[in-house]
């Protein structure tokens, strides 16, 4: 198997996306989720934690990090938010759900949010 291959195996294998690295033609949905997922520029941060809530003016949400820290950060249309390769939305993010946030600057502005784990909610 060819380096480059290889190498797309086991980013798509981390975003769960192996099914479409091994087709003869990975579709290009997958191609533009894992470009978005596997992209994140030098000069972003990241913060992981676990979402708390989110506001709607301005557009923000709530983590709760490591030693009980509460952070707001902003986001807007232009915040690519994505869960194990597939595109959400905020309304898909529940109180608890683990995820990790790379933003830009002190103004904690979010370019974009994966969420890492989702919390069973109860029925």
């Amino acid at each position: 198997m060819p380096t480059k291959r290889l190498g797309y195996c086991v980013a798509a294998f981390m975003l769960g996306l192996a099914g479409q690295v091994f087709a003869d033609e990975p579709s290009p949905a997958a191609a533009v989720v894992a470009s978005t997922a596997t992209a994140h520029r030098s000069d972003l941060n990241e913060m992981q934690g676990k979402f708390q809530s989110k506001g709607d003016d301005p557009k923000s949400f709530r983590l709760m990090v490591d030693g009980g820290f509460n952070v707001q950060f902003t986001y807007d249309a232009k915040t690519a938010m994505i869960n194990g390769g597939h595109p959400i939305t905020i309304d898909d993010l529940n109180y608890g759900d683990m995820i990790v946030v790379h933003y830009a600057g002190k103004d904690l502005y979010a370019v974009d949010l994966d969420r890492v784990s989702k919390v069973q909610q109860p029925y």
